[in-house]
């Protein structure tokens, strides 16, 4: 039967049966110790390059003019970006055991709604849906997680875009406005991230 033409009910069922066992085995620790040491890693390395690069003249000999720092946030962005989706692949993915579709696109669309709703805290819990809650959760976290450790480098990238040049650019200034709107796409994940943890904890 096609998941679309299944009735509530059959839908609740599969969804169990893909939530049934899945769990949260480190997201937590794998996130801290990513900002903890890779990223600021990432963005020193980044740095120390863009500015001996400047200094010594070998980007200036291929036709490209930019200040060190100019420099340092470009590779900052792409080694973030790069990194980021990399460790969340490799790393991220992992901490959530066993790997399986997502437990939400066996529910209709409403139901994933109030799934959702209900692990961030929005809607009371409902107890007899634990079992679904607590391994749609745990899927949200690992997603909203990998989402946290790539947004900085589009923040990177745009703040690199600002400092390029001139910085009275019509260009440099929505650069300067792009990179402040990704800082609330950055708050936004860590804030789902934290409530999905908070919900696992409460739960367990």
């Amino acid at each position: 039967m096609r998941r679309s033409a299944a009735g509530p009910e059959a839908r609740w069922a599969s969804a169990s049966a893909v939530a049934d066992g899945v769990k949260d085995v480190g997201v937590e620790a794998t996130v801290r110790f990513y900002f903890q040491a890779v990223f600021p890693a990432t963005v020193l390395a980044a740095l120390c390059a863009g500015m001996a690069l400047a200094a010594s003249g070998a980007v200036s000999a291929v036709g490209i003019h930019l200040s060190g720092l100019t420099l340092g946030l470009y590779l900052a962005a792409v080694g973030v970006l790069a990194v980021g989706v990399l460790y969340g692949w490799l790393r991220i993915m992992p901490e959530v055991q066993p790997l399986r579709a997502l437990v939400t696109l066996e529910l209709g669309p409403a139901a994933a709604r109030h799934v959702r709703r209900q692990i961030l805290g929005i809607e009371a819990v409902d107890p007899a849906a634990l079992g679904v809650l607590r391994g749609a959760a745990a899927q949200m976290r690992e997603r909203t997680a990998r989402r946290l450790v790539t947004t900085p480098g589009l923040s990177l990238y745009f703040a690199a875009l600002a400092v390029d040049g001139d910085p009275w650019r019509v260009s440099n200034t929505l650069s300067l406005l792009l990179f402040v709107a990704t800082i609330p796409l950055g708050v936004q994940a860590f804030r789902q991230f934290s409530r999905t943890g908070k919900f696992l904890r409460e739960t367990a």
